[in-house]
């Protein structure tokens, strides 16, 4: 027996996946994906030269929606020393900060709290795509 599912069941499963700026989320809460495909986005390879936004979307696009942590930890694989201070102890941060940009207007050293709220507030990234939804 199939189960349909109604428009309502649909919106409430996007609903949830929707980041909640007032939520209390740890970074293994989140999750980065992007659905964007850039005509240059299956290229070989993962070029250092890049600037480090693009690498971050570049793994995205082929590993597929990833854990924040796993995320932190993979770019600084593909870059070693690209995450720098103050974000050494929370590489995490720094992803998000990346997957905020500029648009965000983040305060210097804005917390995990502060970088939910920014990006629950600007939604998906125009350039990228990419975006942070609850795990």
């Amino acid at each position: 027996m199939a189960v349909r599912r109604t428009s309502r069941s649909r919106s409430t499963a996007a609903e949830a996946r929707v980041l909640d700026p007032e939520g209390h989320y740890g970074a293994g809460d989140l999750v980065v994906a992007t659905d964007r495909e850039l005509p240059w986005s299956d290229a070989e390879g993962l070029d250092l030269d890049l600037p480090v936004r693009e690498l971050l979307y570049r793994i995205v696009r082929r590993r597929g929606p990833l854990p924040l942590p796993d995320l932190a930890r993979e770019l600084a694989a593909v870059a070693p020393g690209v995450v720098r201070p103050p974000y050494l102890e929370d590489p995490a941060l720094y992803v998000l900060r990346l997957v905020a940009g500029s648009r965000a207007a983040l305060p210097a050293l804005a917390d995990l709290p502060a970088m939910i709220r920014a990006l629950a507030r600007i939604g998906p990234d125009p350039d990228y795509g990419l975006v942070v939804r609850p795990a």
